[in-house]
């Protein structure tokens, strides 16, 4: 199998699952549990990391960035992809009620942080009404996350990755 398609399926379905899991033990944990996130953050960029190192392993421990950066981009691009066609059977098609529920998580508990730092009613309406307004589950938005997640973000994480793990060849003294 191609490196960057087993890698791009390991961190796709890897995703999938953190996201399948999060919603069987509490959906409103999207909306609340930040550290999720860094979570993920750190999966994938270990996973980028040691595809990275693998790749230059079966190129005798020769990697240019060029290699190093398509390789890891592919990878994010792939597992992006996965991610967000199970984001759209999971919200348009398994649980179509789920994206409802999850926004009204959001706004609560961002309306009750307002009030924490001392926020007027006037401030937390308007807050209120952008976010009832904005469809973030709807196919064009996740669409749109794919694009500047995966594609555009992806491509700037694929450099910083392509960066720690490309080598060049020893110069031959003799």
């Amino acid at each position: 199998m191609n490196h960057d398609l087993k890698y791009g399926l390991i961190l796709g379905i890897i995703s999938i699952v953190i996201s399948a899991s999060i919603l069987i033990i509490d959906y409103t944990l999207l909306a609340s549990a930040w550290w999720i996130g860094l979570v993920n953050i750190a999966i994938t960029v270990g996973i980028l990391i040691y595809a990275g190192y693998q790749l230059r392993s079966e190129n005798e421990g020769v990697l240019s960035f060029k290699d190093a950066f398509m390789s890891t981009w592919l990878i994010i691009v792939i597992a992006g992809a996965m991610a967000t066609i199970y984001s759209i059977i999971q919200y348009h098609l398994i649980t179509p009620e789920l994206p409802a529920l999850i926004q009204e998580s959001i706004i609560n508990q961002s309306a009750a942080m307002m009030e924490r730092f001392g926020a007027d009613d006037q401030t937390i309406d308007e807050m209120v009404a952008e976010l009832e307004s904005d469809n973030s589950f709807s196919v064009n938005n996740l669409l749109l996350s794919f694009f500047y997640t995966s594609i555009l973000g992806g491509a700037v994480l694929a450099m910083i990755i392509g960066l720690i793990v490309k080598k060049k060849p020893e110069a031959d003294f003799r």
